[in-house]
């Protein structure tokens, strides 16, 4: 196949666009869509390569995926090398512990599915993993697991039926992608099936093309111009002009994929799109582009976790820009010699090799995850104050349902069975008190229910709403939620949400220099079409309608009502630890206690005017503000946190919000 300079020109503007994405840098919103490019760019590449042995009866299986091990995975093992050496002097255990399920994710070309699972990939903590990028790579790997099978199985038929049988298969992913992204946008981001339309569209143009040339007949010259300056734009404008709020992948993907395939069909020397990707600079980076890819997410997550502030767009665009004469270097000495086989290795020493390196890496992941972190290789002060981001409460996973549309079905490992009974419902914010209060509740002889549910706010009606994910309805779950209670019949029904921020929608700033990542401005509403988040109206008929909902269930229930938990502002043991790693002191990290009771004002005004006997108060802010400290509120004691990130408490800080619990409930139950 005749090489192309204006394809690794194309790369050049595929891997720039996401590492200033990456860093935040205003202008790159839609940076993201560089990998799609790189889809196109692959699928098409390695089905020319793949038709061509096929026609010429030279297919094997063995030696493709030998190519594929040559041109991957030395660059690859190279970057997770360097990047474990960093995090073993510099992530503290709880990004430690992710790290180590990634590391055994990438080597088993599954790390698609890891982020899937833990969380999406627009939300604010994914800027600090630094392997999150390889989920593109096991995307591609997953794909030619079995397109190379595929393409075989077709290599007899006419190639109008092969076309119709990609072309088909791609239709179905883009139509599945479409479904999911409005269903399930982080399912439809990370998965295959909803990317593989992408590489058809390369493969599909591939198969349409001869010898590699930009088409079998050239197209006159004004024409391909036309077609190539309109790809150019279809993949500049989405750079531009896309966020985190459009929907990927799905139909709006087609316009930077189609631009890339009009790029690589009608961008040849004859026109000026061509002669641009051509230029020596743009081939240049573009021929070093997967391993600047690779350096690039790790460059910029290790300054976030190193800095004590987030840093500025412009710093982390200047260290994602590093990747590229790491790049360079990673090119030259190792990927080149590696994929040219400069480096005399057989087969099957190579693949035993890379089997060897890619164990080495497992097990250092899995010795990671059971250790919880390594904390063994920290400073015992370190270890103490972020031990608390690693907890585990194994008894409450099971009554903690992520899906909204799980239903809430009863759970035997979250009832304790026992007289009176103590119900405990809401959203993560019941969660962190779960195991403190079982526990309390057990050991004096009570039942214990637990049901919660991430981002649901307890009561029914609403829905939950953010920019990354759209709309969720919680209403089926807390529907059944209150069903059950209904037939459990429990004395006592303990509710907890993060009821602030799902009423105002707007990031916590504690007024000591840190501001709670604002995850798409996620509130709640009702099921009317979505409105601005600081819409008055949406606050007021938001309020009217938790205060009106928690009148209705007084009528049945007896319900202790948890107030606002103080937002720390920091991810507290994150923020403790790497002031330690600094060789600063933490006993300062207060924060003002006017700041936070100003920002939950809103809702403990609306709690106070609830006015009924079925209804006990516990208000979490007067026993961690302004108790110990007049004007502060804590958030470490000890030296330990209370706090497993920004506003989730540990199971310290459970423990001061607890007895205040079981003396409302010793008030109901023995009057």
């Amino acid at each position: 196949m005749r090489y192309r300079p204006e394809i690794d020109g194309l790369r050049t503007l595929a891997v720039l666009p996401v590492i200033l994405f990456h860093a935040g840098l205003p202008g790159f919103g839609g940076g993201f869509v560089g990998v799609d490019v790189f889809f196109v760019i692959s699928g098409y590449l390695i089905t020319r390569i793949l038709a061509d042995e096929i026609s010429a009866g030279r297919f094997s299986l063995l030696g493709f995926y030998e190519r594929r091990a040559r041109r991957i995975l030395p660059a690859l093992f190279l970057v997770m090398g360097l990047s474990f050496v960093f995090a073993w002097f510099w992530m503290l255990p709880r990004p430690f512990l992710d790290f180590s399920r990634s590391l055994v994710a990438v080597s088993l070309f599954a790390s698609n599915i890891e982020f899937w699972r833990e969380t999406g990939y627009f939300e604010a903590m994914t800027v600090s993993k630094p392997l999150l990028h390889t989920w593109s790579l096991a995307v591609e790997e997953q794909f030619y697991i079995v397109f190379p099978v595929l393409l075989g199985l077709l290599g007899r038929w006419r190639v109008r039926l092969r076309l119709c049988v990609l072309g088909g298969l791609a239709v179905l992913s883009l139509g599945w992608a479409q479904y999911l992204s409005a269903h399930d946008p982080d399912a439809a981001f990370y998965l295959p099936f909803s990317r593989a339309w992408e590489l058809l569209a390369g493969a599909l143009l591939a198969l349409n093309m001869g010898q590699g040339r930009p088409l079998p007949r050239p197209l006159p010259r004004p024409l391909a111009e036309a077609l190539a300056t309109a790809g150019l734009a279809a993949i500049v404008l989405p750079i531009v002009l896309f966020s985190h709020e459009t929907p990927t992948p799905s139909l709006w993907t087609l316009v930077p994929v189609l631009g890339a395939v009009l790029i690589i069909g009608f961008a040849d020397a004859r026109t000026g799109v061509g002669r641009i990707l051509a230029t020596r600079a743009m081939v240049g980076i573009g021929l070093i582009s997967y391993s600047a890819y690779l350096f690039h997410q790790p460059l910029q997550a290790f300054t976030r976790l190193l800095a004590l502030q987030e840093p500025s767009p412009l710093l982390l665009a200047a260290v994602g820009l590093l990747a590229v004469p790491l790049g360079w270097l990673s090119w030259r000495f190792v990927e080149r010699p590696f994929r040219d086989r400069k480096v005399p290795i057989t087969r099957g020493r190579l693949f035993a090799g890379c089997a060897l390196v890619s164990a080495v890496f497992i097990g250092l992941g899995v010795q990671g995850h059971l250790t919880r972190g390594w904390p063994d290789r920290l400073p015992p002060a370190v270890v103490a104050a972020t031990e608390a981001a690693t907890e585990r409460n194994e008894p409450e996973m099971a009554c903690r349902f992520n899906d909204a549309s799980t239903p809430a079905l009863p759970v035997a490992r979250c009832l304790v069975p026992g007289k009176p009974m103590v119900a405990l419902v809401g959203d993560s914010h019941s969660f962190m008190y779960g195991a403190s209060l079982r526990k309390a509740l057990v050991a004096r002889g009570m039942g214990f229910y637990q049901i919660s549910r991430s981002g649901c706010i307890p009561l029914p009606g609403f829905v939950l709403r953010d920019q990354i994910h759209g709309a969720r309805s919680c209403d089926h779950h807390v529907q059944q939620v209150w069903s059950q209670l209904d037939t459990l019949g429990p004395d006592v029904i303990v509710l907890s949400a993060r009821w602030t921020a799902e009423l105002l929608g707007v990031a916590f700033d504690n007024g000591a220099g840190a501001v709670v990542p604002e995850n798409g401005d996620r509130h709640v509403d009702l099921r009317d079409p979505r409105r601005a988040v600081d819409d008055p109206a949406r606050i007021a008929e938001v309020a009217a309608a938790m205060r009106a909902g928690l009148q209705k269930l007084l009528e049945n229930h007896r319900i202790i009502l948890i107030y606002p938990t103080p937002e720390a502002g920091w991810n507290v043991p994150e923020y403790a630890g790497r002031l330690l790693l600094h060789g600063q002191k933490i006993t300062t990290l207060t924060t003002p206690s006017r700041v936070t009771r100003d920002r939950n004002a809103p809702i403990t005004e609306l709690f106070d005017s609830i006015e009924s006997p079925n209804l006990f108060r516990v208000r979490p802010i007067d026993i961690l503000c302004d108790s110990s400290l007049p004007g502060r509120c804590l958030t470490m004691q000890d030296g330990r946190s209370l706090y497993v990130d920004d506003n989730h408490l540990s199971a310290e800080g459970a423990g001061l919000i607890v007895p205040e619990i079981l003396q409302q409930v010793e008030r109901i139950v023995q009057p």
